[in-house]
């Protein structure tokens, strides 16, 4: 499943064919997403760039439910850890989160953890440990995500400040994906890889290696496991790595190419990814 800025989901049953067949479904509305998250076959969460929450129990139909969150502003990103609860972050310093995504009518909480902050990517390895991602190399975890905004913690973990594109400096954290609650990995836009076996433990707990130079802010990162991490970027590069934890050189490089911009990459296991392009196109690669 993907979603695309111009209000299309689109689906695939058979992503490990090589040749797998997409569908293409409009959403009501065509709303503007800005990302997805299937932790079952049988939900699914979306979120938009107008502060807007997208369900749906049927992802390969048009029946999403719009639930507008009036608090927030422009969504970046949604992690949904169980098959009821969500956690979308915005690019105001909110938090959303509802317990019962997979309901009919979901109802969903805002708390504004940093007005200051803008949120870049949020991953919950379970729906006790949740990482949240910014714009300057600052990271707010939470053990307990729903309850409140005094359950998340900043903790400084990236402090490459060397300018990167335009005004906005390499610390710029656009991804984080947390396969256990013993591992985060987070990108920035100055090609660092940011790690730490220990989510919750504060500044010291992450560990900066540089491992490629590149100037887009499209960066994104899955890792399946912990013993797989790929990252894609919008130079049609495709970096991986089966130590992502270790120094630069555990992590390999490969110009995969494209017309366009790679927007969004996800592994469904150790032995599947797809990585998705801006013009619609997808790029699967297997082992």
């Amino acid at each position: 499943m993907s979603v695309d800025y111009n209000g299309y989901a689109h689906t695939t049953t058979d992503p490990s064919s090589p040749t797998p067949a997409w569908t293409k479904i409009p959403i009501s509305g065509l709303p503007r997403f800005s990302g997805v998250s299937c932790p079952t076959t049988s939900l699914c969460a979306a979120v938009d760039y107008e502060g807007d929450v997208w369900t749906t129990a049927q992802p390969t139909t048009t029946q999403w439910v719009k639930t507008p969150i009036t608090s927030a502003k422009a969504f970046s990103a949604i992690s949904c850890p169980t098959a009821s609860l969500c956690v979308a972050v915005d690019n105001g310093g909110d938090v959303a989160t509802s317990a019962n995504a997979d309901a009919p009518q979901p109802t969903w909480h805002t708390v504004q953890v940093d007005p200051k902050m803008r949120f870049g990517a949020v991953s919950c390895a379970t729906a006790a440990m949740c990482v949240a991602v910014g714009l300057d190399g600052t990271a707010y975890s939470s053990t307990d995500p729903t309850g409140g905004a005094g359950t998340w913690h900043q903790a400084v973990i990236d402090t490459n400040s060397a300018p990167a594109v335009g005004t906005t400096t390499a610390n710029a954290l656009s991804s984080i994906s947390c396969p256990t609650v013993s591992l985060c990995v987070a990108t920035d836009i100055g090609g660092d890889v940011v790690s730490t076996t220990d989510p919750t433990g504060g500044p010291s707990a992450w560990k900066t290696v540089v491992v490629t130079k590149h100037t887009t802010r499209v960066t994104n990162i899955s890792c399946p496991t912990v013993s797989l991490c790929v990252s894609a970027w919008g130079t049609g590069e495709v970096l991986a790595s089966t130590q992502p934890t270790g120094g630069p050189g555990t992590w390999h490089v490969e110009k995969v190419g494209g017309a366009t911009a790679i927007t969004g990459v996800s592994c469904a296991n150790d032995q599947l990814c797809t990585a998705v392009y801006a013009d619609g196109d997808a790029i699967t690669g297997s082992s």
